[in-house]
């Protein structure tokens, strides 16, 4: 980095004012010739302040580039907390200018506060952003006896959110609200899920500038298949369209061949219902994009990622004609469905980035001879899989067979 390169400064607050000008934050922020930052930040330092002042708004992107295109070095960005913790440290970094330096600089956040308040360890506890992610996508993170913590916490929204644990069978759950901490305004209320949804427009009045939901998770049924994080749910938590389903079995198998590893992108051809996608981006925080060629399927497949709390997934058409829509190189692809349709496996392959994974089944005669030829073509292996269900048969019982699946697995 060049040494005259524009320095950022994104600097972390607490809800109280800063009160030592002689601080190293303190003295940036009054030497700063410019300082961007949300009302209540702004308030916080406004006796420091010397130069510019900006309120920032949304679209937060769009503001950020135009500003940091021409920010003056030594900048400021206030933030809350640490500004790299689920705070907008991340964004300035995404959207500031090639050659532009940024340094942060955390204060104790908002989980650590309630973690102090409540005497929680927090290093294994999952923090969920109301901020950056949708409700759904908390039903992730929930699972019996797991502490959650919970940012973004509103007037608007702590309704919505007590009201959606009741829904999700969390409704004995203990919550504690916690809001303005670390300031002489503290408050905590303490209470389970269902009695702050009964609450109704009463739990507004619970809320702080800044609250937290502390949550201790009661499950009515501690079996929740939804909870689990082993790969291969069951069957009857997807919503399905004529059966385009991978079904349990074959696809724990599937995943544990597409090795997912966290952050990867995987491209799942013919999703049919989104079960592999849903699932690979449950075990890894990845994304995937769904190529399904029909549309109706298209609401199956979100329905699936709203039930079990999964976002980074992309819906697109029809392969391999959507291919090029798509700018990054997939770490994994699965062909579920469509197998047979001319050029999918050639096209699929050139797609893939060097080192990933193609993993493809057959179920049919014409599918078989098509992994059959591109194992002898790109290598690999085929194995075949059976499976056999115990059910009656009159008044004794029997196995029936399942159609058998031929697997071709390959590694580029």
């Amino acid at each position: 980095m060049a040494e005259n390169a524009p320095m950022i400064h994104v600097i972390g607050l607490t809800t109280a004012p800063l009160t030592d000008p002689d601080s190293d934050v303190a003295q940036l922020i009054h030497r700063a010739p410019l300082v961007l930052g949300y009302p209540r930040q702004l308030a916080l330092v406004e006796h420091l302040v010397t130069g510019q002042s900006v309120t920032l708004h949304s679209p937060l992107r769009t503001m950020l580039r135009h500003l940091l295109e021409t920010a003056p070095t030594d900048t400021v960005i206030l933030a809350s907390g640490d500004p790299l913790f689920h705070g907008i440290g991340e964004t300035v970094i995404d959207c500031a200018p090639a050659g532009v330096q940024i340094r942060c600089y955390p204060t104790p956040t908002a989980a650590s506060l309630a973690a102090s308040e409540l005497g929680w360890s927090y290093s294994d506890i999952p923090v969920f952003s109301l901020t950056t992610k949708p409700l759904y996508a908390l039903r992730r993170v929930l699972s019996p006896d797991q502490r959650v913590l919970i940012y973004g916490i509103t007037r608007q929204n702590v309704q919505e959110v007590a009201s959606y644990l009741c829904r999700h069978g969390y409704d004995a759950s203990r919550l504690w609200l916690l809001g303005d901490l670390g300031t002489p305004s503290a408050s905590r209320w303490e209470g389970t899920a269902s009695e702050l949804s009964r609450l109704a427009a009463g739990a507004n009045s619970l809320c702080g500038d800044i609250t937290l939901l502390a949550m201790e998770c009661q499950y009515c049924d501690p079996r929740d298949s939804r909870a689990s994080r082993t790969a291969g749910l069951p069957d009857e938590l997807f919503s399905t369209d004529k059966g385009q389903l991978t079904k349990q079995a074959m696809r724990a198998i599937t995943l544990s061949q597409l090795l997912p590893c966290a952050g990867e992108e995987l491209w799942d051809v013919g999703a049919g219902s989104g079960s592999i996608a849903i699932e690979w981006c449950r075990l890894t925080s990845g994304t995937a994009h769904c190529f399904e060629a029909e549309a109706t399927r298209h609401r199956d497949i979100i329905d699936n990622a709203e039930r079990l709390g999964v976002t980074g997934l992309t819906l697109c058409g029809e392969a391999p004609a959507s291919f090029g829509e798509v700018e990054t190189a997939p770490a994994a692809i699965f062909i579920g469905g469509g197998v047979t349709t001319p050029g999918i496996v050639t096209a699929c392959w050139e797609c893939l980035m060097p080192g990933g994974r193609l993993v493809a089944t057959a179920v049919t005669t014409e599918s078989l001879r098509v992994v059959e030829d591109a194992c002898a073509r790109y290598g690999g292996c085929l194995t075949e899989y059976s499976e056999a269900t115990y059910s009656p048969l009159g008044h004794l019982h029997t196995w029936r067979p399942r159609l058998r699946h031929v697997q071709w697995v390959v590694e580029k």
